[in-house]
């Protein structure tokens, strides 16, 4: 995510994930069962550089995500690359996606999260962190 991005790290409580460190927690619930809402403590974030897009939502909302960022669509994870207007993003609320731009390089913030895989933006969206088994 780009750096700027707010994340939920209480049930009303934002951070930008740029701010984000190893130990910090946020709130959310694991990928496998979204009724177990809770603080998951952050394993490590890392600050790289890669292809972006801005991803605009039908309801105005908008994202800057890396090209390989996760997002939830129809009950699984895609690559924001692979996703089209017209495809609704899940999320609290989730939206139709109406704009997917290219941006280029640029900064963007990548966490792992090991038990939930997960969190949500400031604005409602699931997110996947990059944790891998």
């Amino acid at each position: 995510m780009d750096p700027d991005t707010l994340i939920l790290v209480g049930p009303k409580t934002s951070l930008r994930i740029g701010d984000l460190k190893a130990g910090d927690r946020v709130w959310t619930c694991p990928e496998h069962n979204a009724f177990e809402y809770g603080y998951y403590a952050v394993e490590w974030v890392r600050y790289a550089e890669n292809e972006r897009l801005r991803l605009t939502l039908a309801d105005g909302r908008a994202l800057v995500c890396s090209v390989n960022h996760r997002m939830l669509v129809g009950g699984e994870w895609r690559r924001a690359d692979s996703l089209r207007p017209g495809e609704t993003i899940i999320g609290k609320p989730g939206s139709m996606l109406a704009i997917v731009k290219r941006l280029g390089l640029g900064p963007v913030v990548q966490t792992s999260i090991p038990i939930a895989r997960t969190y949500l933006s400031a604005d409602g969206l699931w997110c996947h962190n990059t944790y891998k088994q």
